[in-house]
Order: C-alpha cells, then sequence, then structure tokens
C-alpha cells in the first residue's frame, strides 16, 4: 500500500489504521494523544466531513511514519 495508490488522505489514512493490528483498535486513540486533541475529533475528521488543520496534518503523517517527499529535479 503506497500513498499515491489512494485519492485523499482519508482513504489512505483509514487503510492504513485498519491494516494495523487487532485491525487498528485504539489507534484513533493514539493518534489524537499525538496530535493533542480528543479522539472524537479524529473519528470526526476520517469518517465525516471535517478535515485536519494544517498543523494537524503535520502531526498525523509524523504518527504514520510518513516522511517528506524530496522533490525530483530534472535537468
Amino acid at each position: 500500500m503506497e500513498i499515491f495508490d489512494f485519492e485523499n488522505y482519508k482513504d489512505f489514512t483509514n487503510n492504513w489504521v485498519h491494516s494495523q493490528p487487532k485491525k487498528g483498535r485504539g489507534i484513533y486513540r493514539k493518534m489524537a494523544l499525538h496530535i493533542g486533541v480528543n479522539p472524537v475529533i479524529i473519528s470526526q475528521v476520517l469518517n465525516g466531513d471535517r478535515h485536519f488543520s494544517a498543523e494537524q496534518t503535520l502531526e498525523v503523517t509524523e504518527f504514520l511514519g510518513l516522511g517528506p517527499l524530496s522533490p525530483t529535479i530534472i535537468l
């Protein structure tokens, strides 16, 4: 599974969560603790119309173990 296989971050993140041991049980809580929000916020974002702020997005990518993309330079 690669991030580029998905059309939006919610699908990617939910797929990642469900691929974890025990189908991701408790991951929303751990993610919420990592970014400093209530677990309800995580659920509202990943299963609803709400979105992460820019700062929260950076924290979530860190939680997921995603590093920055290196730009490809074509000469």
